[in-house]
């Protein structure tokens, strides 16, 4: 049989423990969960449209994706079926579309892999123009764009291929072929 003073020293002991995980509980913070290093998402967006105006209120650039995830580690963002315009005020505005985009940079960099399609409609005295090209490499504020890929421009009956290009979209646009340039121009 246990005796009484056995009995409080255990008693006196285990109140004493009690205290003591108490006071630690109540005076010390909770140590933050620690975030696994990594390429993880922090937030993402459905139907997404964002658009950028020009100190006169003129759109510049529009960015509408079906999906958006963006990333913390690096503050990139990756988008399925991103469409870019970019307007220019004298023009009808360039569209490109693609699969997937990858936006890094601060959006100063925009990746489109794979397949690209660039239109423009005709106006005016402006051509109309149809584009496809591979692993196009954008930047919305310069409206510049430019791929080592494969290139080929369409505008009415003409067509000109290359492999690699360089564009600057905004009035005049100009586009400078790499390599490999063939064509087909028509007089009328």
């Amino acid at each position: 049989m246990v005796n009484r003073h056995t009995l409080s020293i255990v008693l006196f002991t285990a109140a004493i423990a009690g205290l003591s995980w108490w006071l630690a509980e109540i005076t010390e913070p909770k140590q933050q969960r620690q975030q696994v290093a990594g390429h993880h998402p922090d937030y993402y967006a459905e139907d997404l449209t964002i658009t950028t105006y020009s100190e006169t209120g003129s759109p510049k650039h529009r960015l509408a994706t079906e999906h958006l995830v963006h990333f913390m580690d690096d503050d990139s963002a990756e988008l399925e079926h991103p469409h870019l315009w970019m307007f220019d005020p004298v023009t009808p505005p360039w569209k490109l579309r693609a699969e997937q985009a990858r936006i890094t940079n601060n959006g100063e960099d925009i990746f489109l892999p794979g397949k690209v399609s660039i239109d423009r409609e005709g106006q005016g005295k402006n051509r109309p123009y149809h584009i496809i090209t591979f692993d196009l490499k954008v930047q919305p504020k310069l409206s510049y764009a430019e791929t080592d890929g494969a290139f080929r421009l369409d505008s009415r009956q003409d067509w000109v291929t290359s492999i690699g290009m360089r564009g600057w979209f905004k009035e005049p646009a100009r586009i400078k072929l790499l390599s490999e340039v063939r064509s087909r121009y028509e007089t009328q």
